[in-house]
């Protein structure tokens, strides 16, 4: 489980991070998505499968599957970002929810240590209020439900936007959906660069458009106007700026100044920020 938690927020394989067993002592020194969290002040928690407070100093049964516990550069700040599972519900209600929520159910309840049933019992109870809540209702929200095994596992992705019954369609020569996949989508739902091996994985962004279907990003090709594809103040380059100004356009239906809908729909959404993220540099 560990070696694929720290994947999940490392975008490495355990050969590079050398995390490669349970042991709740192993620790990297490779960077992850809280360094990039922190430098873009992106908020974040992780809600560990404990009603204890005492943020990473409290030990819980399946410990070891809190991530940002395996990286002592986040140890000034871990407890700040590290707090129990039931204060979800209570950020989801007050509207505190963090841009960057990882929820970690204890080995009791992640049907690592209980059954199927028990576990989908569980996961029921947690997620029924907050699918009703306004924060999720609202349209703001997606949820990934994923396990950390290494075998070929369902995943589900809920989303307002999404077109129920939606299945990902493997691209000849593509890499299967994996941990990678989960990361590039997060970066990219973020504005963060991608890190580790995460920019070979296919992306999920495009589920969250409402398409229902993957469509191919468009790459960064030069135009008659000399412009490049998310280069919305044509100064020849895609950066910061250009972020910038979609986030200011974010949720615009019909925008006056074009270029910020990239892919000429009608509306600027997290599509047109996943294009620019993967020209960013360019």
């Amino acid at each position: 489980s560990k070696p694929s938690y720290a994947t999940l927020t490392n975008g490495l394989p355990p050969t590079v991070h050398k995390i490669i067993n349970d042991s709740y002592t192993a620790t990297t020194t490779v960077d992850s998505i809280y360094d990039r969290m922190l430098a873009s002040n992106v908020s974040f928690k992780n809600y560990y499968g404990s009603n204890t407070a005492g943020g990473c100093n409290v030990r819980w049964n399946g410990d070891y599957h809190d991530a940002i516990r395996y990286y002592p550069s986040l140890t000034s700040v871990c407890n700040a970002h590290d707090v129990p599972i039931s204060q979800f519900m209570v950020d989801v209600n007050a509207g505190n929810l963090p841009k960057f929520s990882m929820i970690l159910p204890s080995s009791a309840n992640n049907m690592h240590d209980n059954s199927t049933t028990s576990g989908d019992a569980y996961t029921k109870n947690f997620l029924t209020p907050f699918l009703n809540s306004n924060e999720y209702k609202s349209g703001k929200v997606a949820l990934f439900l994923i396990f950390d095994e290494e075998i070929p596992v369902p995943n589900v992705l809920i989303a307002p936007s999404i077109v129920s019954g939606s299945l990902y369609q493997p691209v000849a020569g593509n890499n299967p959906v994996s941990h990678f996949s989960a990361l590039r989508t997060w970066e990219e739902m973020l504005g963060l660069p991608l890190i580790g091996n995460t920019a070979q994985a296919p992306s999920l962004l495009t589920f969250f458009g409402g398409t229902g279907v993957p469509q191919p990003t468009p790459t960064a090709t030069a135009t008659g106007s000399g412009t490049k594809v998310g280069d919305i103040n044509s100064d020849g380059k895609v950066d910061i700026v250009d972020i910038g100004i979609i986030v200011d356009n974010y949720g615009s239906n019909n925008p006056t100044n074009p270029k910020v809908d990239i892919n000429k729909d009608g509306k600027v959404d997290i599509v047109d920020i996943g294009i620019i993220v993967d020209n960013y540099g360019s």
